[in-house]
């Protein structure tokens, strides 16, 4: 068996292109030229990732916490777990960073002011303390109030809202708490901010075919949430200044406008649809919405509906997607999101009527 990945050795930022062989019991790993660079017997490989498809794992050697090899692939977890079968087995938390390690690795960011930023994308999200995310997230939420044309709030209509959340999030662990509003502003777009907080804009609600469309872009949304995307992409755009920002709590309105114009790369959206698939079917609601609703958008122009231009800016389309969402639909009935009544009352949250259109039976 010969496999390719990268390797994270704890000592640099930078992954290197490896071939994985497993010998004699041993997965051996060599750099591109064939030279051998490690060999670890199997029964120290550790699961500490793998998607819900099995084409991407993420290894770990047992002692080794700062040692990482990401393998990606059509289904290298099941060839992979042909010979070291706790691959196949449930992920194990290594808890590969401490308190301590997190404190000292963001106070030698400050020394490094040579490092670019997509350096920086690699590590500093997931070394974030999740109270410091959430306290950045929250400002940014209520910088957005402003900047949006405020947040849409009525008793029934946070309830739908929080019964929807409710029931995708049930069975689907974020790891972070999760914080959905609502923004009154007529764009066709959502997000997700760090430290779990999401924003629907009150034109996709309006655009929505029906709460399992609403729904399907929601559970995209925490996919990104759970992958720590908003962050990801925040210290992308700014490099070193979010670890100040993220320390200090300054500078809210600079990563207010840089959150507005960021988009998530490829790699992420394909990322969120993976989660999305999960939390969907795991609420028992259907994928097809939301594979209709990236069909619609995707074939809109900026003649036929300005609007979208937003959403497809912030959130890159393509057939390919939409068809991987549809090759997941599972044939029977599903159960309706919410019901017609917390349809029409999230519809008219933002003071206007309701559309008539209702929930997916």
């Amino acid at each position: 068996m010969r496999l390719q990945g990268r390797y994270f050795d704890g000592t640099s930022l930078d992954p290197v292109e490896v071939q994985l062989v497993f010998d004699q019991g041993r997965l051996v790993v060599k750099n591109m030229d064939g030279q051998t660079m490690s060999a670890h017997p199997a029964q120290y490989i550790v699961l500490l990732y793998a998607d819900r498809l099995g084409h991407r794992i993420d290894l770990g050697i047992s002692g080794m916490k700062d040692l990482r090899l990401m393998i990606e692939g059509d289904g290298v977890r099941t060839k992979l777990g042909a010979h070291i079968p706790q691959v196949l087995g449930p992920v194990r938390n290594e808890g590969w960073a401490s308190a301590a390690k997190v404190s000292a690795f963001l106070i030698g960011f400050f020394a490094l002011l040579g490092l670019a930023a997509w350096q920086l994308e690699r590590v500093l999200p997931v070394l974030v303390p999740d109270r410091y995310a959430a306290d950045l997230g929250a400002e940014l939420a209520d910088s957005y109030k402003d900047f949006l044309g405020g947040t849409c709030s009525t008793p029934d209509g946070d309830a739908a809202l929080a019964a929807m959340t409710k029931r995708l999030t049930q069975a689907y662990d974020t790891r972070i708490p999760l914080v959905v509003s609502v923004s009154d502003n007529d764009m066709v777009n959502a997000f997700a901010l760090p430290g779990g907080q999401v924003v629907l804009f009150k034109g996709l609600i309006t655009e929505a075919g029906s709460a399992e469309e609403v729904a399907g872009v929601l559970a995209h949304e925490i996919g990104h949430v759970k992958n720590r995307h908003p962050l990801r992409g925040l210290t992308r755009a700014m490099g070193l200044g979010i670890v100040a920002s993220l320390i200090s709590g300054s500078n809210v309105a600079d990563l207010t406008q840089q959150l507005v114009s960021l988009g998530f790369n490829r790699t992420m959206e394909r990322e969120a649809d993976t989660e999305a698939v999960t939390i969907l079917e795991g609420a028992d609601v259907s994928l097809e919405p939301l594979a209709g609703f990236f069909e619609r958008l995707a074939s809109k122009g900026e003649k036929d509906l300005p609007d979208f231009v937003s959403f497809l800016s912030t959130h890159p389309m393509s057939g390919e997607r939409a068809e991987t969402l549809l090759s997941h639909v599972r044939a029977g009935d599903h159960l309706p999101i919410l019901t017609d009544e917390e349809w029409s009352a999230l519809q008219a949250m933002c003071g206007g009527d309701a559309a008539g259109q209702t929930s997916d039976e």
